[in-house]
């Protein structure tokens, strides 16, 4: 018996993968903008149509045949561009965090007026602090 040739998925797999493509696109160029609360509406977007994508993978019948090599290519071709975003995401979180800290006060375990005392020793030569975000 000889192996059946690769087809192209169903239209419901390549309409999850453009989803995903075209997502991937979207979040790119909003990283590339700098635009933080596109970006933040955006990538739950790119999330979710990725995890439809792997479910419309998984739920491929054992015996369906190979998908052809452009769509291997094109699946590829997603995971690199989602590697690249990632890394791109880790930088700039990193670039942020280090230009939150230049602007404030590393947290020094003090107080936000003083040393902790009681209310009514007032400020006592010491400056005031950011409060420590709890979350």
């Amino acid at each position: 018996m000889h192996p059946l040739p690769p087809v192209s998925p169903p239209a419901s797999l390549e309409t999850a993968l453009a989803a995903v493509e075209s997502h991937l696109a979207d979040v790119g160029a909003l990283l590339l903008q700098g635009d933080a609360p596109a970006l933040e509406r955006c990538a739950p977007l790119l999330r979710q149509a990725a995890l439809d994508f792997s479910r419309a993978l998984e739920s491929r019948p054992a015996s369906a045949p190979a998908l052809a090599p452009e769509w291997t290519a094109r699946i590829r071709a997603v995971r690199s561009q989602l590697a690249m975003q990632r890394e791109q995401l880790a930088r700039l979180a990193a670039l942020t965090e280090r230009q939150v800290a230049s602007l404030l006060p590393p947290d020094q375990g003090v107080s936000t007026y003083g040393n902790g005392s009681p209310a009514g020793q007032g400020m006592r030569g010491s400056a005031a602090r950011i409060y420590r975000s709890q979350s």
